[in-house]
């Protein structure tokens, strides 16, 4: 999990004020990814666009190029063809910042979820203006903010963020459920208030309950004016109504991008489809897609710049000493487990 260093950035009007630049949308044309020694292509010709506001979801069967194409998205991966742009109004590169959720995420067992939120907070909100008193009760009160608007006040102080499940299973530490790992890990990559948010499926692995706790948190941020996009694979009813927009890919292939109440539409199912639930259907679609010739790649002959936009950060001495604390804090733990 980690800031997106570089956005691509049109300014929408001549102001240069950092406070009025805020993302528009994200859009995206002929965007092409081969891989391997055959150039096998992974993605062809994917274009869409996602809006300030509303929740894309990437949606399609396995190998259909939704990770890909949301590395591609993000910054993670270059495409061999294509281009991406961030649209936003004003000329503030500043104002972009984005954030990736990684499919797995990664926690200090011992300490609780508002010690993790308190530390990054500390860390994303430190200003050398301020005192140090002043620091901390700053990333105090945006601790306790986020853990009421993800819903991880029951949780915030007990238990401990634990072991994942399947280091459970070998004795580790138990602590959170999944859907509260899942929205604690959103949470810590939101600190710092990014305009842009991508996950790589964040319901994998999660029942229908709690995946749609963590796709209900995405559409919060969605709400508060942040561009979301995320991947999902197989999603239940439930949690497809909280997606606003659809990209369904299929062998690398956009079989349909727009609102997602009008994708069964346009998509048009035989009857046996149709009569299934909508997301089924789009997915039953999508796997019966077999193109009959392999994709073409078409090259893009124009070559983008990209603009920094990077999440402020705390200086190397207040980033050491946040560090030392929190690893003290851990070893303590540990060692007070281990002789219990």
């Amino acid at each position: 999990m980690e800031a997106l260093n570089e956005a691509l950035l049109e300014p929408t009007s001549g102001a240069t004020r950092e406070n009025d630049a805020a993302p528009v949308r994200l859009e995206w044309a002929g965007v092409g990814v081969v891989a391997g020694r055959k150039r096998r292509v992974i993605l062809s010709e994917a274009s869409g666009k996602a809006e300030a506001g509303r929740t894309l979801a990437l949606l399609g069967p396995s190998g259909a190029g939704k990770t890909t194409l949301l590395r591609c998205l993000a910054g993670r991966a270059a495409p061999d063809a294509g281009s991406v742009r961030l649209v936003v109004s004003g000329g503030s590169t500043r104002a972009a910042r984005a954030v990736f959720v990684e499919q797995e995420d990664v926690f200090c067992p011992e300490l609780t979820a508002r010690e993790h939120l308190r530390f990054r907070a500390g860390l994303a909100l430190w200003r050398r203006d301020r005192s140090r008193a002043a620091n901390a009760k700053a990333a105090d009160g945006r601790a306790a903010e986020l853990l009421e608007t993800f819903g991880l006040e029951t949780v915030a102080d007990h238990p401990r963020v634990g072991a994942p499940a399947d280091a459970r299973a070998l004795g580790g530490p138990r602590g959170l459920s999944g859907g509260e790992r899942k929205r604690l890990a959103v949470a810590l990559e939101v600190v710092g208030s990014p305009k842009v948010v991508f996950a790589d499926e964040p319901t994998s692995g999660l029942d229908s309950q709690l995946a749609a706790s963590v796709v209900r948190t995405l559409a919060k941020l969605a709400r508060g004016g942040a561009v979301v996009v995320f991947s999902i694979h197989q999603p239940s009813q439930r949690c497809f109504d909280l997606c606003d927009d659809l990209v369904v890919l299929a062998h690398g292939r956009t079989l349909y991008t727009g609102p997602a109440a009008d994708a069964v539409t346009q998509l048009a199912p035989p009857p046996e489809i149709s009569a299934l639930p909508p997301a089924e259907a789009i997915l039953e679609v999508a796997a019966r897609d077999v193109p009959t010739a392999n994709p073409e790649l078409v090259k893009a002959p124009r070559r983008f710049a990209t603009a920094r936009a990077p999440a402020p950060q705390a200086p190397f001495y207040a980033r050491a000493l946040a560090l030392a604390h929190r690893g003290v804090v851990t070893q303590l733990r540990r060692c007070a487990r281990a002789s219990a």
